[in-house]
């Protein structure tokens, strides 16, 4: 009986240690994790609007944005940043996640210039199929197909595109590539809807 005691104690204790270590640990590693995806997030930024040297997060009507985001399928606006130089609007950066990726949640952000046309995407947060979905990331050439087209809304094709609002889809990845197409949709939809009276 004492012995039981003892091993019960004994692992008690190194319970209590194993917990409050941790809690250290992640006390300790809390604030370089939340300041890596805030250099993240403005390198982002500046990849997505390179003519712009200060970036403001905004507040931004949730509501609207939760009605505009569900119309382009299961997918949030995040945040919404303005874009400036010199007290100049150069556009915003709209921060997306789209829930519809092949392997689930994709975060990203897209940039849109004062012109209204669409200068640039940046994943934050990506976990697709290597090969496949995760070109989205790592092929520029998809990404690029947004850039500079003034469309209000895009959509994905497997053959090939003849028109600005065609994006062609990712060999193999319909699925990563509609999920990213949706988001920018999102995105675009709420600077038409929202901001677009305020870029100067």
């Amino acid at each position: 009986m004492k012995g039981i005691i003892k091993h019960t104690g004994l692992l008690a204790a190194i319970t209590i240690i194993a917990g409050l270590l941790l809690g250290l640990v992640h006390e300790i590693t809390l604030a370089p994790i939340q300041e890596a995806k805030e250099q993240q997030k403005n390198d982002a930024y500046k990849t997505v609007v390179s003519d712009a040297k200060e970036f403001n997060v905004i507040d931004y009507d949730q509501k609207e944005a939760d009605k505009i985001a569900s119309a382009s399928g299961k997918c949030t606006i995040d945040e919404v940043v303005e874009a400036k130089d010199g007290g100049e609007v150069k556009g915003y950066v709209i921060t997306v996640t789209d829930g519809e990726g092949y392997a689930g949640d994709i975060q990203f952000t897209v940039g849109i210039n004062a012109d209204g046309q669409v200068s640039g995407v940046s994943f934050l947060s990506i976990s697709e199929s290597p090969g496949l979905g995760m070109n989205a990331r790592e092929d520029p050439s998809f990404t690029k197909q947004y850039e500079g087209k003034d469309v209000e809304k895009f959509t994905v094709v497997k053959t090939g595109t003849s028109s600005d609002e065609e994006i062609n889809a990712l060999s193999g990845a319909t699925i990563t590539s509609k999920a990213v197409t949706g988001g920018v949709n999102a995105a675009l939809s709420y600077y038409n809807q929202v901001l677009k009276g305020g870029v100067s």
